[in-house]
């Protein structure tokens, strides 16, 4: 593409550099709700990030209205996505779309996944195909190609009608370009072995996904057994309950745990929840093992250096281990009385690491093709993202928000609580 870029737009809550505190983050949803987006939103603005370019985050602001700003202000729209194509994230493809249809810069979606079982059937998105080729439709009138995660997203983007479609997996992966952290050795496994668990929620966006309620019982058996496990949610309704002891709505994603485990991990402390990138890895450098059905619970702990286990459920998941050659093992194949070295018997990052430099390129092609502007391939680019790296540790980013500190309530406020706190949140951001 001809077109040379100095200023990019991308989606995101804030950029990497942005210092937000866990009630500004939870109050402005810096995380677009789950913190595992901040993963691949600040992988992306690493490889944007390269000197004459000015990149910022659109807050996740898709306001048709926007149009005639962002043509005469910006030379890219840079879109990193999760799992956009399900029925819940249709009316955000619509207001993209609405948006979309009216730019006149270039316009590129980096990692777009499709919600769907584990067997990659999509029959059940039938409702939102007209957004979903709308949307897809007002991207490829402005890009070469759409950047999908794995091979069923790409299976589902061509049974739309759209053959210009590339598997790039997820940039999360891609956080340090064409390296990937050494995976350290478990060692020897003990009560004192330090480990990181995460769960998925039973919420709209997991309908697709297989029953997980084995993963809970498996959580209880590894937190019985050794005394340093810690859960590490991501969705800021659990962020709600660790800052405020309750939640306006529901908190579903630990449902799958025993009350009595979950209770007990609560009330020690081993709750944790990180509302930046750069302490969430620091954190699982600690780690002597990571394991649960969360994509970037895992790929945070890959990304540390730590022994991980992803649990595949769905073709989020499994297009993704698939793709990475993800240490992994499926749902059904999970045994609630595997003790932890049965866990790590399964867990093998050698093929993840011996296809990470191709992958890599096949990314970077991706991004040439789409003519984005990245310094993933100069010759400083690991000096770059090392320079990138000193100047986050320096700064003063929250750590975890731990368990504990304020107790759970025995009690649930009533719906009219809850909607005057969504309100007052409403309101406050309106005013930013």
């Amino acid at each position: 593409m001809a077109h040379s870029p100095r200023r990019i737009l991308y989606r995101a809550g804030k950029t990497p550099r942005d210092v937000a505190s866990p009630e500004e983050t939870l109050l402005r949803s810096l995380n677009a709700s789950n913190t595992g987006n901040m993963l691949f939103q600040e992988s992306v603005f690493r490889s944007l990030a390269i000197a004459g370019h000015t990149v910022e985050p659109n807050r996740y602001r898709a306001v048709a209205d926007d149009a005639a700003h962002l043509n005469a202000s910006y030379d890219m729209l840079v879109l990193p996505l999760a799992n956009a194509f399900r029925a819940s994230f249709a009316p955000t493809l619509d207001r993209m779309s609405d948006l979309l249809e009216q730019l006149r810069i270039p316009v590129v979606v980096v990692g777009i996944g499709v919600q769907a079982s584990m067997d990659y059937d999509f029959s059940g998105l039938r409702p939102i195909e007209a957004s979903a080729k709308r949307f897809l439709r007002a991207v490829l009138d402005r890009s070469a190609s759409v950047g999908v995660r794995g091979e069923c997203t790409a299976a589902y983007v061509r049974s739309l009608g759209f053959d210009a479609v590339r598997v790039i997996g997820c940039p999360s992966m891609f956080m340090d370009g064409p390296e990937l952290e050494a995976t350290r050795p478990v060692g020897d496994v003990g009560r004192a072995t330090r480990i990181a668990v995460n769960i998925t929620s039973k919420i709209p966006e997991t309908a697709f996904s297989e029953d997980v309620s084995a993963m809970g019982q498996l959580v209880a058996s590894l937190a019985r057994d050794h005394d340093h496990v810690v859960y590490v949610p991501q969705e800021n309704r659990s962020l709600e309950l660790l800052l405020h002891g309750w939640s306006p709505a529901r908190v579903d994603e630990h449902a799958d745990i025993p009350e009595e485990t979950f209770d007990a991990l609560y009330r020690k402390g081993a709750v944790r929840f990180f509302v930046d990138p750069t302490s969430w890895r620091a954190e699982l450098r600690d780690a002597d093992f990571v394991f649960g059905t969360r994509l970037h619970g895992c790929i945070a702990g890959i990304l540390a250096g730590a022994p991980s286990l992803l649990v595949v459920c769905d073709s989020r998941t499994r297009e993704l281990a698939e793709y990475f050659e993800i240490p992994s093992i499926g749902i059904h194949d999970l045994d609630p009385r595997f003790r932890l070295e049965d866990l790590v018997a399964r867990c093998d990052p050698g093929p993840m690491h011996r296809g990470h430099r191709a992958r890599h390129a096949r990314y970077v092609a991706f991004l040439d093709e789409n003519g984005v502007p990245h310094g993933d391939h100069l010759p400083d680019a690991s000096a770059r993202r090392a320079a990138l790296d000193a100047e986050l540790r320096a700064l003063p980013f929250p750590g975890p928000v731990v368990s504990g500190v304020v107790p759970r309530r025995a009690f649930a406020p009533s719906a009219l609580v809850g909607r005057l706190q969504s309100a007052l949140v409403r309101r406050a951001v309106s005013r930013r």
